[in-house]
């Protein structure tokens, strides 16, 4: 059993009442490690966790947001370039949809004068197969995504939306809920997420006025696919009207269209704020220790499956111990963690500078909530 795994049953005490204060701390030195490693990991240049793929007629196209400015991450220059793993958070995204073959085409939607930098350090360093072209990005998310939306070609049937702050997103994930919208004729779309853990409360003025059945909330996180005639239509409909979604899917909501949920995995995390930062490390440690460890085992014939297969297990053992540290930790160990976090993000900022899931398909939409441009 790994050290984060140890940690992980120690912090589960605390639902017995047994929580001590050395626990949490192990917890975060166990992250602060992995953040270490992370930061030193240095890929070979030719390899890939997975590889990229791309059918003889796809059907789909994929729109990247990334032009978020990431004021609450504190980072100069935005969090789509930090470094984790040896590459861009940007790059890790990219290459998940690159290995889905039903994406014909990547567009990456951000800010016009740093496309060439995007380009220059997330993109042509690395190896894709599927053609990636660039849009500007607008001044809220829902400007960004129609932005997007221009450059898909009208041979494209579905389109796919992600949040470019999402690096951890699985291909099978993809290509599952693409499945979903393709095998459900009579919905509009598919949304990944997961059910609400939390108990939520309905504030107004400062008071709590309600408390909403947690059983019918969902969170909701990217990819979100939709037809695209369908997006289409939404979007030009939003614009007359002057209306603002929350989300993707709220567009095609407010229609009365119908989305399907895909229940996807929590450690598909947001890189949002610092302490997000330490969460993508521990999963991402985990994920890269167990491929390489793998890749010991198996020849250079077998070596990219195995490596695709080890990524699955490693990002789900290390999901409890990275929503251990969320929701468990104490005020003062979550800002000494922010502190640590802000200062790894520094390190890895200044690096990049010197550098150039068993899925369920729901029966009906469930109430989603998770919709910052950034």
């Amino acid at each position: 059993m790994n050290a984060l795994h140890k940690s992980t049953l120690h912090v589960d005490k605390r639902s017995c009442g047994m929580f001590e204060s050395s626990d949490i701390a192990r917890l975060l030195n166990d992250m602060q490690e992995s953040v270490s490693f992370i930061q030193g990991y240095k890929p070979d240049s030719s390899a890939r966790v997975v590889q990229g793929s791309l059918s003889a007629h796809p059907q789909t196209a994929a729109i990247v947001l990334a032009g978020g400015v990431g004021e609450r991450f504190r980072a100069a220059g935005g969090k789509q370039l930090v470094q984790l793993g040896g590459k861009p958070v940007l790059t890790w995204a990219c290459e998940s949809f690159d290995a889905v073959g039903d994406v014909g085409k990547i567009i990456i939607v951000c800010p016009e004068h740093r496309q060439a930098e995007y380009k220059k350090r997330a993109i042509d360093p690395y190896s894709f197969v599927t053609p990636i072209v660039f849009a500007p990005a607008g001044e809220t998310r829902q400007e960004s995504a129609f932005s997007g939306l221009e450059y898909v070609d009208d041979d494209f049937e579905f389109v796919v939306l992600h949040d470019g702050a999402r690096p951890l997103i699985m291909p099978s994930t993809i290509a599952h809920t693409i499945s979903t919208v393709k095998g459900n004729i009579d919905v509009d779309g598919a949304v990944v997420a997961y059910p609400a853990i939390d108990t939520l409360k309905i504030v107004e003025r400062g008071f709590i006025v309600g408390t909403p059945d947690r059983s019918v909330i969902w969170n909701a996180q990217t990819p979100q696919v939709f037809r695209t005639g369908v997006y289409r239509r939404a979007h030009c409909a939003a614009l007359a009207e002057g209306f603002i979604g929350t989300d993707d899917a709220s567009l095609i909501e407010r229609l009365g269209g119908r989305i399907l949920v895909v229940e996807g995995s929590r450690d598909n995390i947001k890189l949002t704020v610092p302490e997000d930062y330490q969460l993508l490390c521990a999963a991402m440690s985990t994920m890269l220790r167990s491929t390489c460890d793998s890749a010991k085992q198996c020849d250079s014939t077998a070596e990219g499956g195995s490596a695709v297969t080890s990524n699955n297990a490693a990002k789900r053992g290390s999901d409890a111990a990275c929503d251990s540290a969320e929701e468990r930790g104490s005020a003062e160990e979550r800002g000494n963690a922010v502190t640590s976090t802000s200062s790894a993000i520094a390190t890895s900022h200044a690096t990049t500078n010197s550098s150039a899931t068993s899925n369920n398909v729901g029966e009906s939409p469930k109430i989603a909530g998770e919709h910052h441009h950034e």
